[in-house]
């Protein structure tokens, strides 16, 4: 057990879980509300590419900060400190909406992505360390269970609570002359992000007086053996960067196909459910998966749901112009389910005082939901899907081999 002091820690689970959800809730909700955004900004679809590279660059340029601020300050102020970035962000939404600054927007976007980050980079580990040693993969999974319930409401909340908060609806929406529909848009967008800053702030206050356990690694010696000469940075451990590339194939793979799925359900609504489907999979799997990883070890769990993404894409690709297709790559979904917790867990293992930098590193990875999705879609035909098939074959690959290392002890 990392943390010698208080072994329950259940109400730390508890208030990571709702960080979690909140967080899952943005993601989506972010690429949801693109088109949403390109009227009321009268934006093209390169200046729409945009608004994903701001909000996911943030871990790019933040996370390797965030690791040294968490260094300074500890896990608990960290998250606190993300909360309330986080809240900025979200509050500059209403400004950038009403004055339909583009600009601002991004800023909005990359403060809220900044905020995301520092919690990330906290929390994660947090999570993966506190408690009994062995459970890392599945307690994370248990909490990301909630990130996937997040990003499932997303969809039901952009389409659905938001529009009648906003008193709209299909009709009256399209009744309606550009000028009265970019006005009722800049309310529909300001809404959401209004509450969600709200919410942060309540967050921030009840983490900052809550009595969660204190994680102090700086006296851990990490488990792996050293390197002759020692590696001064965690980016030289093999299993560390390996994760790293993981992890940005892993996001940038699981925003792809999202992206995918949400235009082919724009273009035929008959298909509304995929995007609702493959987010709810992806839940169901993480709940499945929290039970599955204490019996199964992450690096079989992982070559197991890559393989099983695979499969799912072979059949789409032999099958991409039914809609039986379609439903097979909805089904990643659940194959992705697992796959975040289990790569971050295996890339931290053993790194002990290190810790911190080594999930700045993971961390930065997220990237890749920026920039993978802008090469898949600039690939004609099916052939870009290509980029996640040999992303899932990385991930087998280091599921069974890449994580492993020579260490003092081995507790997996």
């Amino acid at each position: 057990m990392y943390n010698k002091g208080n072994k329950n820690y259940n109400q730390a689970l508890a208030l990571l879980s709702t960080l979690f959800f909140i967080w899952g809730l943005i993601t989506v909700l972010n690429f949801m509300l693109v088109e949403k955004f390109m009227i009321i900004f009268s934006l093209n679809q390169d200046q729409a590419y945009l608004l994903n590279l701001a909000f996911f660059g943030a871990y790019l340029l933040f996370s390797y900060p965030s690791g040294k601020i968490i260094d300074k300050i500890g896990y608990k102020s960290g998250m606190v400190s993300g909360v309330l970035i986080g809240a900025f962000g979200s509050l500059l939404f209403c400004p950038a909406a009403a004055y339909q600054s583009f600009a601002l927007l991004l800023v909005a976007l990359f403060v809220l992505g900044s905020g995301i980050t520092l919690l990330q980079v906290s929390a994660n580990p947090y999570v993966a360390l506190l408690g009994p040693r062995g459970q890392g993969a599945s307690k994370l999974t248990l909490v990301q269970a909630f990130n996937s319930l997040g990003t499932y409401l997303a969809p039901l909340f952009a389409g659905g609570l938001f529009m009648k908060i906003a008193n709209l609806t299909e009709d009256s929406y399209k009744a309606m002359n550009d000028q009265e529909r970019i006005h009722a848009l800049i309310g529909y967008v300001q809404m959401p992000y209004l509450m969600l800053g709200i919410i942060f702030v309540m967050l921030a206050l009840l983490i900052g007086f809550s009595e969660i356990p204190v994680l102090d690694t700086s006296s851990f010696h990490p488990l792996i053996e050293e390197a002759v000469p020692p590696r001064k940075y965690s980016w030289l451990v093999p299993h560390v960067l390996m994760g790293t590339v993981a992890v940005f194939l892993y996001v940038g793979s699981e925003v792809a196909i999202g992206q995918y799925l949400l235009k082919k359900a724009e273009a035929n609504h008959s298909l509304d459910n995929l995007v609702k489907f493959y987010w709810g999979a992806a839940m169901i799997g993480r709940f499945v998966g929290t039970l599955l990883l204490r019996f199964l070890s992450p690096r079989k769990s992982m070559a197991i749901f890559s393989g099983s993404a695979i499969l799912f894409l072979i059949f789409f690709l032999l099958f991409s112009n039914s809609t039986t297709g379609l439903w097979a790559l909805a089904l990643i979904g659940f194959s992705n389910s697992i796959l975040f917790p289990s790569i971050f867990t295996m890339g931290l293992d053993g790194m002990g005082k290190n810790a911190e930098e080594s999930s700045s590193l993971l961390n930065m990875a997220i990237v890749g939901g920026a920039i993978l999705p802008v090469l898949f879609f600039s690939i004609p035909g099916n052939i870009g899907f290509i980029l996640p098939l040999f992303s899932y074959a990385f991930i087998i690959y280091y599921g069974l081999k890449g994580s492993k290392y020579v260490k003092r002890t081995n507790f997996y």
